[in-house]
């Protein structure tokens, strides 16, 4: 019998490791092929989120058995080592359970590159014939003369997981990954990362920090959403008004009231985003993403709490803000109304007509009317040029 094994992270599993193994299989008829995640590699990357070696696997196996593939499995061997994870230990293994079997250890060229420093890669080379397919446009000639390989020149995989967590290219993961990522609110706080500058990141942490206190101090029902929520909030911040854009048009179809100023359209594309791509359908965390640059009528607690943690942030300096933070924890509503009657007026001194929402949420939280002699002003739109 042939048998692959095909050992990695999968952090998280994709449709580009799904499509070459099918492909190897059948270039080199393999009987059985094994998905092996490991439980910790031994390079040390650098990881702001650590994703367990049971969520990794859990994942794969969930995808694994939704093949349907009688001669595709998954192995538990490197997760229930609970220690590093070296390729000769797993290939040993396999050659323990099946002695009179031939194993092929398939892997990157990206990661055969430093295959002569794998721990006793002598071993593996005498017990696997070694499987490189190629991950860059052009044919590395180095490994194709390496007659000691089995080099799949022609089968080019350039999808990776980092490339899917930066460019938010959610249709490339199965769909039963996608579950048991909602599932376990997963990769949020690497998609944060990777989108935003390290200063705006900080933001979005701190903002979560007291979204999270905010929402223990008031007693809402769910502290981990508040997180979340706070995290995620000013996900698409410095994405292209061009982007926004074109985003809201394809999706944002009930986005039509009004026209969104600019600077608010990052909350609407991030609640579009988290219901439509990520799949959290939570009508709350749709609404306080948002509204959380405008702010609402009617605005529940979850509304208040995102909106008032993104003022109060603790990279927020200033007295103003500091007594405002004070505030934010001895009452909640009062807060929320100061915020929506400043706002107003940094509109008003700008000369910027506020949008519909924060409009009504000023006649119901500040005053039952607006155009008062104090806050009459020229209005225009809120234009600036589209940058791209």
């Amino acid at each position: 019998m042939k048998i692959g094994i095909f050992g990695g992270t999968f952090n998280p599993i994709h449709n580009g490791h799904l499509n070459m193994i099918i492909d190897i299989k059948e270039r080199l008829n393999l009987d059985v092929i094994y998905f092996v995640p490991s439980f910790k590699t031994p390079d040390k990357e650098f990881q702001i989120e650590k994703i367990s070696a049971k969520h990794r696997y859990e994942m794969v196996s969930k995808v694994i058995k939704s093949q349907n593939f009688s001669w595709l499995k998954v192995s538990n061997f490197e997760y229930k080592s609970k220690s590093i994870s070296y390729t000769f230990k797993t290939i040993k293994h396999f050659k323990e359970k099946y002695p009179n079997d031939k194993l092929f250890w398939i892997m990157g060229e990206d990661r055969y590159k430093k295959f002569n420093t794998w721990k006793k890669y002598n071993y593996i080379k005498e017990n696997a014939s070694i499987v490189i397919y190629r991950r860059s446009e052009n044919i590395n000639k180095v490994i194709k003369k390496d007659k000691s390989v089995i080099y799949l020149c022609y089968l080019f995989i350039d999808i990776s997981s980092s490339y899917i967590l930066m460019n938010f290219r959610w249709d490339l993961i199965p769909q039963k990954a996608k579950d048991y990522i909602l599932n376990n609110k997963l990769y949020l706080k690497t998609i944060v990362f990777n989108s935003l500058k390290f200063k705006r990141y900080e933001h979005s942490v701190a903002v979560a920090s007291h979204a999270k206190r905010l929402a223990k101090e008031y007693k809402y029902k769910d502290i981990e959403k508040a997180w979340f929520t706070g995290l995620i909030h000013d996900l698409f911040k410095l994405h292209s008004d061009k982007m926004l854009l074109e985003y809201k048009a394809k999706r944002g179809k009930e986005f039509t009231d009004e026209k969104i100023p600019l600077p608010a359209l990052h909350g609407f594309i991030v609640a579009l985003w988290v219901r439509d791509q990520y799949g959290w359908k939570d009508k709350e965390i749709f609404s306080a993403l948002a509204s959380h640059t405008l702010a609402k009528k009617d605005a529940k607690k979850l509304d208040k709490i995102i909106y008032v943690a993104d003022k109060i942030s603790s990279d927020r300096k200033g007295d103003k803000i500091g007594k405002l933070r004070k505030l934010a924890y001895l009452n909640l509503d009062l807060t929320y109304k100061k915020m929506i009657k400043e706002s107003v007026k940094k509109l008003k001194n700008k000369n910027i007509k506020p949008h519909k929402d924060t409009i009504d949420a000023y006649k119901q939280y500040v005053k039952s009317s607006y155009g008062d002699s104090k806050y009459e002003f020229k209005l225009k739109e809120n234009k600036r040029k589209i940058k791209k």
